[in-house]
């Protein structure tokens, strides 16, 4: 009975990391997608707000964000992330990299690069690049 017990225990357990694992997933995920999804509508304070501190302090403001890729005729269309991975470092700062395919407005596609990182619950860009 204890054996039984303590392996449903750890079944458990294994559930439920797994589940908070596909949940964090999920959390980062969805702010990517936020994020790729505000700069194809156009709303770049969306997207600026999506942003970690650090990022929209080099960035300037959301119009600066908005010129940058308008400049560069880099409003994407589409994308599809294939890669999508979250690191723990020795000091318990988690962060994800999402990785994909982009099509663009004007036709052109490339690579997508999305670097995050968790604050509390919240999860904010910290990096993107759009290659064509």
């Amino acid at each position: 009975m204890l054996r039984k017990l303590l392996v449903t225990m750890i079944v458990l357990s294994l559930t439920l990391t797994a589940c908070g694992a596909i949940s964090a997933a999920q959390a980062f995920t969805k702010t990517g997608n936020d994020f790729m999804t505000a700069l194809r509508d156009g709303n770049y304070d969306a997207a600026y707000a999506l942003m970690h501190p650090g990022l929209q302090q080099e960035m300037g403001t959301a119009a600066d964000l908005q010129k940058m890729m308008e400049d560069n005729a880099a409003q994407p269309k589409d994308w599809s992330f294939s890669s999508v991975n979250a690191t723990t470092d020795a000091d318990k700062v988690t962060t994800a990299k999402m990785e994909g395919s982009v099509n663009y407005q004007d036709g052109k596609s490339g690579v997508v690069t999305l670097e995050l990182v968790q604050d509390g619950d919240t999860w904010m860009i910290i990096s993107f690049n759009l290659n064509w």
